[in-house]
């Protein structure tokens, strides 16, 4: 999404927003909005892969592109779908950070205040996950705010 939306800022090309729009209105067929809501995973299509927040981070990133796009094209009804899937998803991240409730009972807490577990099912922090993580909220930020 972020290489696309790029080229359609520099060349002004609707088919690369086409393809953003293609991928995003894929991937929110994979958003959870039951069990773990803003979580991209299905488990009817284990075929991509298992729950992780370093990729939910990245789809998170990629979707505020894919908004970014639709403010830019005028295309209201995706604006609307994506600021609310955009928002489900930071919701989510945002319940696998580390907090000071969160990291009690940890050998050492304050080491992992601010830091992202890999999963809700697993409490390891991986910079991986951190990282993509900064960089969905960034973007997010960047698109919610203007």
């Amino acid at each position: 999404s972020q290489s696309l939306s790029r080229l359609f800022t520099l060349t002004g090309d609707r088919k690369y927003a086409e393809a953003v729009f293609t991928l995003n209105d894929k991937l929110l067929e994979l958003q959870d909005r039951t069990d773990h809501v803003g979580r991209f995973y299905d488990p009817d299509t284990p075929e991509y892969g298992s729950p992780h927040t370093s990729s939910d981070a990245v789809f998170t990133e990629g979707l505020a592109y894919a908004l970014e796009l639709a403010q830019a094209v005028d295309d209201a009804e995706r604006i609307e779908r994506y600021r609310e899937a955009l928002e489900l998803a930071l919701d989510h991240l945002m319940s696998l950070q580390y907090t000071e409730a969160s990291s009690v009972g940890l050998p050492q807490p304050e080491r992992a205040l601010g830091g992202f577990r890999t999963s809700d099912q697993d409490p390891r922090i991986r910079i991986d996950s951190v990282q993509h993580t900064i960089d969905a909220y960034k973007k997010a930020l960047s698109i919610l705010e203007s």
